[in-house]
């Protein structure tokens, strides 16, 4: 089944959070990824995506936590709605092979990767926020850097990145 058309604010500024993620450079190299259609294709919508999806990708979550909401500004006739919402972007790659051993260096070195990954994150949002047809990023926030290791399974390192966009028009 293919994925439906976003209708409404709500998923089609989810869907803008994906358009601005996959129109970032360091993104699409991060993933791995030549084209915006190849990074959309690993950047998935409401966290649906297969444990056994080839990684790096990222997963686009509307979770409890995170909110939507839209205020009237003015009345009458000049009436809109300012929008604002959150959404988290939880970035997820195999431990890349050179900080394969769990020792302490590159344990700490696994970490620093990801986080330079968020952080050119970061910056192509900043750059591309509110810029033409983009979402009107207005804030962001991170939460912790995680390795996480199984034995005899996947060694994983994970990130998330809230995005918070407001505004009228930012659909």
């Amino acid at each position: 089944m293919s994925e439906i058309a976003g209708a409404g604010p709500i998923s089609l500024s989810l869907e803008g959070v994906r358009t601005i993620l996959v129109n970032i450079a360091a993104y699409r190299t991060w993933l791995g990824a030549a084209t915006v259609a190849a990074a959309t294709a690993k950047t998935f919508l409401m966290g649906e995506y297969d444990a056994n999806v080839t990684l790096p990708i990222g997963a686009i979550f509307f979770s409890p936590e995170n909110v939507f909401s839209g205020d009237a500004v003015y009345g009458g006739a000049g009436n809109f709605f300012a929008r604002e919402g959150l959404a988290d972007v939880l970035l997820v790659e195999q431990t890349p092979a050179a900080y394969a051993d769990t020792d302490s260096l590159d344990w700490l070195n696994a970490l620093k990767h990801i986080t330079n990954v968020a952080g050119q994150v970061i910056v192509g949002i900043e750059q591309l926020a509110g810029t033409g047809a983009y979402l009107n990023v207005r804030g962001y926030s991170v939460s912790g850097a995680v390795r996480d290791v199984v034995k005899g399974e996947r060694d994983l390192l994970k990130m998330v990145l809230r995005v918070k966009w407001q505004g009228p028009g930012n659909l």
